[in-house]
């Protein structure tokens, strides 16, 4: 391991140096005095299992690692002894993940973070899900934020805000389209969107679980790659399941609007409005119960919560709420004030009435710069890519 990890540390390529941690930590043995536990818990739970991690860093109010880490599900299908490999490389790819190249950027971002001060353990929970077929998924995975740092329309930023996607969370912890909404204001629809821009920017794929493995024996990179029983799915997939059913609008053409359902005709929108936009909302109200009683016993703190919501198609009405995982939020009670004449002194840099957050660091050396006038929202991806890149360099 030790010399995986420092040829990764030499080494320009990325997917290379990823490898070769990968490889040491799958051709690792693991502990044989923990095998009858992990045989224990596998009949305990025969249902599908996630892994994953929980560290010292990961939780850090001011610098949180949260998503940095892998977290990797294995299905319920396979004797034993397959789903106790699967089980211990699920584990491995969970620690490896510590030492690949990901994690290593994100802490030398955070100004030289050091590998011997974080301490990992691994978690192995019930995944949280309902079985269609031959895949296995949540009807709704979400992320619940007591406070909202960008609050928009008639908001507060102490009254939340909570992203939801149909499907496995993957969706939302990659960054992809879901639905974000104030709790306060469960109806008020995002800022700045038409029914054409919510169309097309809405989501249309969800990752689901196969429930079973598959037939052939995974490669080493298969092996420990967090998608190795994952399969993304079109959202007409969920339609078939009678899924959707609970979690979208229809456009009506005929009368230019989003229509809360689903209905015979017109293009779907995720947006939940069967669950947000009929009084009362059960769901959203349940929602706002966990995160007051969340705060309360975090005495005050503001928290984040992961969910997942099941239910049965034929009896929508009869949801189960899990909390998956929950974690204190770092607010910032300071008061910033910028005056008119510092906007524009001489020597600033740049200055602008529109911002996302604020904070104060001294040891900056070199500024990255994207040109607004080429940049393209629907190449973010790609940017971030390039822009990795740069900052590779400029740390070496």
């Amino acid at each position: 391991l030790e010399a995986a990890i420092a040829a990764a540390e030499s080494s320009s390529d990325v997917y290379r140096a990823d490898s070769q941690v990968n490889q040491a930590f799958l051709g690792a043995s693991f502990p044989h005095q923990y095998n009858n536990e992990l045989r224990a818990l596998l009949r305990a739970i025969p249902g599908p299992l996630a892994v994953r991690s929980s560290s010292a860093l990961e939780d850090s109010l001011e610098r949180p690692f949260a998503g940095v880490y892998s977290t990797k599900l294995i299905p319920s299908a396979g004797n034993e002894e397959a789903r106790l490999d699967q089980l211990q490389n699920a584990i491995k790819c969970v620690y490896a993940s510590a030492f690949l190249s990901a994690a290593r950027e994100y802490r030398r971002t955070l100004g030289g973070v050091r590998q011997h001060r974080e301490k990992l353990a691994v978690i192995v929970q019930q995944a949280v899900g309902s079985s269609y077929g031959e895949h296995f998924y949540p009807g709704i995975s979400g992320i619940a934020r007591s406070y909202h740092y960008y609050a928009t329309g008639h908001a507060q930023p102490e009254d939340g805000a909570v992203n939801l996607a149909l499907g496995l969370g993957k969706t939302i912890v990659d960054g992809d389209a879901c639905w974000t909404y104030c709790p306060v204001y469960p109806k008020a629809p995002p800022p700045a969107m038409d029914i054409d821009a919510l169309l097309d920017n809405g989501q249309t794929r969800f990752w689901a679980l196969r429930s079973r493995p598959l037939a052939d024996k995974p490669s080493p990179a298969e092996a420990m790659s967090t998608t190795e029983h994952l399969v993304r799915l079109d959202s007409t997939a969920a339609e078939s399941d009678g899924v959707l059913r609970q979690l979208v609008s229809t456009y009506d053409s005929s009368a230019d609007r989003l229509m809360p359902g689903l209905r015979a005709k017109g293009p779907r929108l995720i947006d939940f409005a069967p669950l947000l936009q009929f009084e009362p909302s059960p769901f959203n109200e349940t929602l706002l119960q966990v995160l007051r009683a969340a705060e309360e016993a975090l005495q005050g703190s503001a928290v984040e919560l992961e969910l997942a919501v099941t239910w049965d198609p034929d009896e929508p009405s009869d949801m189960s709420l899990a909390v998956v995982q929950l974690r204190r939020m770092h607010v910032s009670c300071d008061e910033v004030e910028i005056d008119d004449a510092a906007m524009a002194r001489h020597g600033l840099l740049v200055s602008s009435e529109a911002v996302m957050g604020n904070g104060v660091a001294e040891d900056l050396e070199h500024v990255v710069y994207l040109k607004p006038e080429v940049f393209d929202p629907s190449m973010t991806r790609t940017i971030a890519t390039e822009v990795a890149v740069h900052n590779r360099h400029l740390m070496a």
